[in-house]
């Protein structure tokens, strides 16, 4: 959900203070396409959404905090 909202705020100064249904459409779509096949830590799905934040990041002026880009490595838990 946090996601979706930083996604929300990128598209453009008039898009930042109150974005369209059409801009949190396009991005739920993009994010919930079937190409993104669930999204789980480390299959292709995964790398299609970082790309498209990625780039909607970068669509946006934004510029990376550190010398790593927009990417962050975590670790991943997960109960057996």
């Amino acid at each position: 959900m946090l996601l979706l909202f930083f996604l929300t705020q990128i598209n453009f100064a008039q898009e930042i203070l109150a974005p369209t249904k059409e801009a949190l459409e396009k991005h739920v779509k993009a994010l919930c396409a079937s190409e993104t096949a669930g999204r789980l830590p480390g299959t292709e799905g995964i790398k299609i959404a970082k790309n498209y934040i990625i780039n909607e990041f970068k669509l946006a002026g934004l510029e990376p905090f550190s010398a790593g880009g927009f990417n962050s490595d975590f670790e991943v838990i997960t109960k057996n």
